[in-house]
């Protein structure tokens, strides 16, 4: 068997084709409760929302909800928005990916 035949049979689309409905690995649930809590904050697209409305919502520490954000900004869920001055708060806000994580949630329940 040639080199060239080797690599036409062990090719196969599946290996190039992201999966239908996957979405990567499922959410825990104080991610999920954050997540849910600030899609609820801000409905629309462009509005922030400080962590300590976040925290109060979902009905968990501020410190867990800071570090939950910041792994849902890294897995691209949500958005963080630096504060310009050292007396406002940083914002967050769902991004398009988050929200629609958030309806699938829901539709699933």
């Amino acid at each position: 068997m040639a080199a060239g035949d080797f690599a036409q049979t062990t090719w196969s689309s599946s290996r190039a084709v992201r999966r239908r409905g996957w979405h990567g690995p499922p959410l825990t649930g104080p991610q999920q409760r954050v997540l849910s809590a600030l899609v609820e904050l801000s409905p629309e697209a462009g509005g922030d929302t400080a962590a300590r409305a976040v925290a109060e919502r979902a009905g968990l520490r501020l410190g867990s909800v800071v570090v939950i954000l910041r792994s849902l900004a890294q897995k691209r869920l949500a958005i963080w928005h630096q504060a310009e001055s050292a007396d406002e708060e940083d914002g967050w806000a769902p991004s398009m990916n988050g929200h629609a994580r958030v309806r699938m949630l829901r539709d699933a329940a």
